[in-house]
């Protein structure tokens, strides 16, 4: 199985890499849980996970959302 980290606050979102995964079959088992950005990292200190204290965006400055046809760079907001 392959996964990635779309959750439930991403509904409604323009994301690419959500066709994508539907057309691969890569899950989203936060997405599937009905967790959302608020509630994951709550959820992840009730289990003792180190990476609950960690920022939401983690490493997603490299793979933020960009204009249709913006090519973009890493960085750019």
């Amino acid at each position: 199985m392959i996964a990635y980290g779309e959750n439930a606050s991403d509904n409604g979102d323009f994301r690419p890499g959500a066709q994508a995964a539907a057309e691969f079959q890569v899950r989203a088992p936060l997405k599937e849980a009905g967790l959302t950005k608020a509630e994951i990292p709550a959820f992840s200190a009730q289990l003792g996970l180190p990476t609950a204290d960690k920022p939401a965006n983690g490493l997603s400055q490299f793979a933020h959302p960009m204009a249709n046809g913006d090519p973009g760079k890493a960085g750019d907001d």
